[in-house]
């Protein structure tokens, strides 16, 4: 049998300090601008604005903004997110960012906050992303399931981060958005 798997360990409801955050002091945002602020930043990522629609979905009508440090800090500490969680096909890089958005849904409700934490996935065809919105309204990227937990939080870095242009010629490579969900 292969290793044993990680259990659920970390506590919502007791974060370590570092990621223990003022929460009443974060905005929340609605729906719509959320999926402006996604259009805004992903359109010339992805090119066709029908194609940009399509591939954005917001399912929620209110998100409270969310550190990057917040979810690079539960991706780091939360055993099912380690390395030696993963399992290719398995439990791989789409199971990583679907799990961290379950986290951050379920960390919302143990705190009975109105509204789920703005933390969303982007897949491409070759990887999968965790995306967020930080209290200044700014969209950043997470590397959830590679080594260091990478964040850009630099627009101009993101087709690089995502791998969708080839970083030393900046020309595309094939490699597509192809879904953006919050």
């Amino acid at each position: 049998m292969g290793a044993a798997l990680p259990s659920l360990m970390w506590d919502p409801d007791d974060p370590p300090p570092e990621l223990d955050f003022a929460w009443d002091t974060f905005e929340s945002v609605s729906m719509s601008t959320v999926r402006n602020l996604l259009v805004l930043r992903f359109l010339n990522l992805i090119g066709n604005p029908q194609i940009a629609g399509a591939r954005i979905v917001v399912s929620d009508e209110q998100y409270l903004t969310c550190p990057a440090e917040f979810a690079r800090g539960v991706a780091v500490l939360d055993p099912m997110l380690s390395a030696g969680a993963y399992i290719p096909q398995v439990f791989d890089c789409d199971d990583y960012v679907q799990f961290l958005r379950l986290r951050m849904s379920w960390f919302a409700v143990r705190r009975r906050f109105s509204s789920p934490l703005a933390v969303g996935f982007l897949l491409t065809d070759r990887h999968a992303f965790n995306f967020g919105v930080n209290p200044a309204g700014q969209i950043y990227l997470l590397n959830t399931q590679s080594a260091n937990r990478d964040v850009a939080t630099d627009p101009s870095a993101f087709r690089v981060f995502l791998d969708l242009v080839d970083p030393q010629t900046g020309h595309p490579n094939g490699n597509q958005i192809v879904t953006i969900y919050i």
